[in-house]
């Protein structure tokens, strides 16, 4: 994620720089990956990886799911991750 130039920012610049464990906003930190032209997925991840709790995601479908495990792939995520109402 990156800073956006509008004024007043979209997204802080904390959320923007909570890119790795090391730099989290309030316990989380985000993986964003473009899978093709179309097509992405966002991660919210907890700063500590022992931590238990939920791990979130999204993709373009809008659709938000969480799980507890750490899951490594978009086809996981889709399969077993729960959709949050």
């Amino acid at each position: 994620l990156t800073t956006p130039l509008s004024d007043p920012p979209y997204i802080d610049t904390v959320l923007a720089g909570a890119t790795a464990a090391a730099t989290p906003k309030q316990g989380y930190y985000y993986v964003y990956a473009q899978d093709s032209t179309n097509a992405y997925h966002l991660r919210a991840l907890p700063e500590t990886a022992a931590t238990v709790g939920r791990r979130f995601y999204v993709d373009e479908t809008g659709v938000v799911r969480a799980h507890t495990a750490a899951l490594a792939t978009k086809a996981l995520w889709l399969s077993t991750g729960t959709p949050i109402q």
